[in-house]
């Protein structure tokens, strides 16, 4: 008896004394599930070939159609990826993994002495909407540059991404300094 393991081919033959030799036959043993791994930065897709060879087959819950995976690829927020590989005619067990994008919060910054501020979010490539009366900034307007706020002004902003919005709203009151009268 021995062990093998998967993706493994094993070939034998028998043999009785004063006969001929049998012909030999070939086992193949189903290959190894691949790997699949995608970042939360970005959502790039990398799948594994657990095996020593092999054709990995992959598909996405958007498209069923199967395509022969070459190298990285990239999907949106709560899409699964679901891979085979095959060798030898066997096809592996699907394996599946459904991609989550991290978001971070958006960022309100002002100059509290004149009024011109930022919204920007730390996640890279993703956009950035905002509002400046308190509404809904999922319908606002996409922060492109530098903004100008006024005194009493409540901005909110939120981040999207490839299918996710980041998961609140950043909400700030707009105070900016008054400047001093000068009597004289």
């Amino acid at each position: 008896a021995f062990t093998v393991s998967h993706g493994t081919t094993v070939k034998a033959i028998s043999v009785k004394l004063g006969r001929s030799q049998s012909a030999s036959s070939t086992i193949y043993v189903t290959p190894k599930a691949p790997s699949i791994s995608i970042s939360t930065a970005d959502g790039t897709v990398t799948i594994t070939n657990n095996n020593s060879s092999g054709t990995i087959q992959y598909w996405t819950s958007l498209d069923a159609t199967k395509k022969t995976y070459s190298g990285t690829f990239a999907v949106d927020y709560n899409v699964t990826v679901y891979a085979t590989c095959t060798r030898n005619s066997l096809t592996s067990s699907t394996t599946q993994k459904t991609c989550d994008i991290d978001l971070a919060k958006p960022v309100i910054s002002y100059n509290a002495d004149t009024g011109e501020g930022t919204v920007t979010c730390s996640t890279a490539n993703s956009t950035v909407y905002y509002t400046t009366n308190n509404s809904d900034p999922k319908n606002g307007t996409v922060a492109t540059s530098t903004i100008q706020f006024t005194h009493g002004m409540v901005v909110r902003a939120i981040a999207y991404k490839k299918g996710k919005w980041s998961t609140e709203a950043t909400s700030v009151t707009v105070s900016i300094n008054l400047a001093t009268p000068v009597i004289s």
